[in-house]
């Protein structure tokens, strides 16, 4: 559980010691305040102790102030807005809102629940410590065989159709793997063909989340992309190197207990956190849902009295969390046959790249660009939560080839009905709209000798409508 960092915490056996050394650093801290006396207390509110001493100031005519950045670790909220180590005074800021017992060295607030800031607890347990990343050298290959024999209904004896292996192999080390896949087989006609796939040197680094490769690779993309295969160079922000990392942004709920609490969260009828909460506001964060429906949330104090509160919410993995971003860029050779040749790239260098930064929760912006010798393509959109409804998402992008230009646009929304996960999906070109996996795909030799374009187009489709 994280919640808010705190200087001192009430021991009896700790509290010589602290206020030991915190007097030196409060005396410093206040020198700039003529004739202030600085004071350590114990703070309650609303009559409840919190465990915590705080660094007060008394002013030379009786007043008591305190830093802006104490009073808010304390869990008292001040209007208006300023620097951390502002001094300011408590009659001022909360209207004398509080009690000083000079005999205890006390301090009680009395405070509203907006006139508080409210506790924090993280439902994923906070960050975990990052274990280090060791790196060795070995091999391995993956392996699946197929082999094919017929025989008749008249007992003939078995007839041999031939046989297949598929390869994956890898070499790693601390300097990155080089993998290769293909395809070994032999057929009636043949003896023994060799298809090569993929042949690629990975490089991932930890730290930054960033996965180079060099050889055979896919492009980056978005929903209203069209990613191709090709040969060069890609770096691309890889997330799953943190198994730890939430890359979605998770609800979060908040409320307010009278007194010392246990709060009970239901996700649709099945209870998948539980905390104990202090008297005050509270807030409940990063909750680990990963989908939509109800949420209820069962307040129950000492005596057995229990407050329910229903909300709705929705969540989707198409939203980053605030401040993430993924991006691919890769530059090369697109690659064509893929499959059924083993070396045939297109000769038309080309480079693009695909953005996705979570503005905030709930908006993820996305952009994309394609460029080759005779093509610019480029496009911009976003991912909008529609409150705890569902998700939708728009786009636009624009192309210029050869003197024609077009425009693409993309419409979708997602939410859950009953039970079920909706997706539709709307695409619509306008123009002669052209994307790299339209300049750069060749025509199926077959089919151009019969003469059948218009069922063998690469460009993309003037309209698209999905349900599921």
């Amino acid at each position: 559980m994280a919640t808010r960092q705190t200087k001192w915490i009430v021991r009896p056996g700790r509290i010589a010691a602290a206020v030991a050394v915190l007097g030196l650093w409060i005396t410093a801290a206040f020198a700039s305040v003529e004739g202030g006396r600085p004071l350590q207390l114990e703070v309650s509110i609303n009559g409840e102790k919190t465990g915590l001493l705080g660094a007060f100031l008394q002013l030379a005519d009786g007043r008591l102030a305190a830093r802006r950045s104490e009073l808010a670790e304390i869990g008292v909220k001040i209007p208006s807005s300023g620097s951390a180590d502002e001094i300011v005074e408590l009659d001022v800021a909360i209207g004398g809102k509080f009690k000083y017992d000079e005999p205890t060295q006390a301090i009680d607030f009395t405070l509203a629940n907006e006139q508080r800031i409210a506790r924090a607890f993280d439902a994923t347990g906070g960050p975990n410590e990052k274990l280090p990343v060791q790196t060795s050298w070995g091999s391995v290959l993956n392996y699946t065989l197929f082999g094919a024999e017929t025989t008749g209904f008249d007992k003939r004896p078995l007839t041999f159709n031939g046989g297949s292996a598929s390869l994956d192999g890898r070499v790693f080390s601390p300097f990155g793997t080089l993998s290769q896949t293909a395809i070994l087989g032999t057929t009636t006609t043949r003896d023994l063909t060799a298809l090569r796939l993929d042949t690629t040197l990975t490089y991932s680094d930890p730290e930054s989340l960033i996965t180079y490769r060099a050889g055979d690779a896919i492009s980056g993309g978005l929903n209203w992309t069209r990613p191709i295969r090709f040969g060069g160079v890609q770096a691309q922000r890889n997330f799953g190197l943190r198994s730890d990392l939430v890359t979605a942004p998770l609800p979060s709920f908040s409320g307010s207990a009278a007194v010392p609490s246990t709060l009970d969260v239901y996700v649709n009828n099945t209870k998948t956190y539980t905390q104990n909460v202090p008297p005050g506001p509270f807030q409940v964060n990063n909750l680990p849902l990963v989908s939509g429906g109800e949420a209820r949330l069962v307040l129950r104090d000492a005596a057995g009295r229990e407050v329910e509160t229903t909300l709705p919410f929705y969540t989707s993995a198409r939203l980053l969390r605030e401040g993430l971003t993924y991006f691919s860029g890769e530059a090369g050779l697109p690659r064509s046959h893929y499959g059924t040749q083993s070396d045939n790239y297109v000769e038309q260098a080309f480079a693009s790249a695909s953005v996705r930064h979570g503005l905030n929760d709930w908006l993820t912006l996305e952009g994309h660009a394609e460029l080759n010798a005779n093509l610019y393509n480029g496009g911009a959109g976003a991912v909008v939560r529609a409150a705890d409804y569902g998700i939708l998402s728009v786009a636009a992008s624009g192309s210029a080839y050869q003197g024609q230009s077009g425009v693409q646009v993309y419409a979708g929304f997602e939410t859950k009905l009953f039970g079920l996960s909706v997706n539709t999906s709307t695409t619509r070109t306008f123009g002669d709209y052209n994307d790299l996996a339209a300049v750069t795909a060749p025509l199926p030799s077959s089919l151009l000798v019969l003469n059948l374009p218009v069922f063998a187009s690469p460009l993309p489709p003037k309209a698209v409508d999905r349900v599921s």
